[in-house]
């Protein structure tokens, strides 16, 4: 029975470690989640920053393309012109500027959207593996459901045959006791037929004594009687 108790209380602490290891592997499921939102998120707002930056180079080209016209009305029109040709080439310049700080951060907003590409692949292969874990840990937690059942039906099982055993061990010692009681009284009744035959001996010899005694008193009297009847002829 001591094994027995010992089973059930490895049973139950290994039942209570899997279902602290199932919420433990529930939260950092969660914590996977929220990792590959906020990541998803950050993707989201970099598909956007490059929306704007595209949007940026759109105006950069058409400012600069606006410098160029200008730039050639301003020779057009001459020496009246110039001032307004070192204005339209300001702005060339400034529009290039920006061009070229619009496609940097455009690179930038590329590697960062593949970094990001590859940490979501990351975190979706992470919560896969987690989801996978947590599936292989329930089924686990099950068996461990059902072998602590069995073990409770086993010991339900074993204690029903211990008091089963036990009535079973107090019918036998009931059940001795009788055919001991019943052995002294076979053989209390025994000694006393044996006293009764003797006594039943004895008296039968006592009987045969005294028909022996009676036949020889019949044989004195049919001798006297004979004797008699001599003396009256």
């Amino acid at each position: 029975m001591e094994l027995v108790n010992n089973a059930i209380e490895t049973v139950t602490n290994g039942t209570a470690n899997l279902k602290h290891q199932s919420d433990r592997m529930s939260n950092t499921e969660k914590a996977s989640q929220n990792v590959t939102d906020v990541i998803s998120g950050l993707s989201a707002k970099s598909s956007e920053i490059g929306t704007v930056v595209e949007f940026i180079n759109n105006i950069a080209e058409e400012i600069n393309l606006l410098s160029l016209n200008a730039s050639i009305e301003a020779v057009r029109a001459g020496e009246a012109g110039r001032g307004f040709t070192v204005v339209a080439n300001e702005v060339k310049n400034l529009a290039e500027l920006s061009k070229e700080s619009a496609q940097k951060i455009n690179n930038l907003i590329s590697e960062v959207q593949t970094d990001i590409k590859k940490a979501v692949d990351e975190a979706i292969n992470t919560k896969v593996s987690i989801e996978e874990q947590a599936i292989s840990l329930k089924l686990t937690e099950d068996s461990f459901n059902l072998i602590e059942h069995s073990v409770f039906e086993m010991t339900n099982k074993i204690k029903e045959m211990t008091n089963e055993t036990r009535e079973i061990n107090a019918n036998a010692t009931f059940v001795e006791k009788s055919v001991k009681n019943i052995v002294t009284l076979i053989v209390q009744n025994a000694a006393h037929t044996q006293e009764v035959a003797s006594a039943t001996e004895e008296q039968t010899a006592s009987v045969e004594e005294v028909a022996s005694s009676i036949n020889h008193l019949a044989e004195m009297s049919n001798s006297l009687h004979k004797s008699l009847n001599k003396f009256k002829v």
